[in-house]
C-alpha cells in the first residue's frame, strides 16, 4: 500500500494543480462540443448551452450586456458549470468508496 501512494503522489499533485484542472475542463467542454448532436455528449453539451443561454439572459436582464460582455460570460459560465459538475461528481464517487 506504501508504495502505491509513492508512485500516486506525483499524479495527485499534478491533478490537484488549477492549471491542470482548467485544461481538462476546457478539453472536456470541446470534446462536447464536437460530438454528434444526436449522440449522448452532443446532447450533454446542448442541455449544458441552454443552462449557460438561461444564465445569460437573467444576466442580461439584471444589467446590461453587450457583446464583449456576453461571449466572457459564456465562456466563463460554461467552465463555471463542467468544473461544478464535476466536482460534484468526484465528491460523490469517493464519498460512496469510503461507505
Amino acid at each position: 500500500m506504501g508504495m502505491i501512494r509513492l508512485l500516486a503522489a506525483p499524479i495527485r499533485t499534478i491533478v490537484r494543480f488549477p492549471l491542470f484542472q482548467l485544461a481538462f475542463v476546457v478539453a472536456i467542454i470541446l470534446l462536447l462540443q464536437a460530438a454528434d448532436d444526436n449522440s449522448t455528449f452532443g446532447r450533454i453539451f446542448n442541455g449544458l448551452d441552454k443552462l449557460v443561454d438561461a444564465t445569460v439572459r437573467l444576466f442580461s436582464a439584471l444589467f446590461d450586456v453587450k457583446s464583449f460582455t456576453r461571449s466572457g460570460l459564456t465562456a466563463g459560465l460554461m467552465i463555471a458549470y463542467v468544473y461544478l459538475d464535476l466536482s460534484t461528481t468526484i465528491q460523490l464517487r469517493a464519498d460512496e468508496v469510503i461507505e
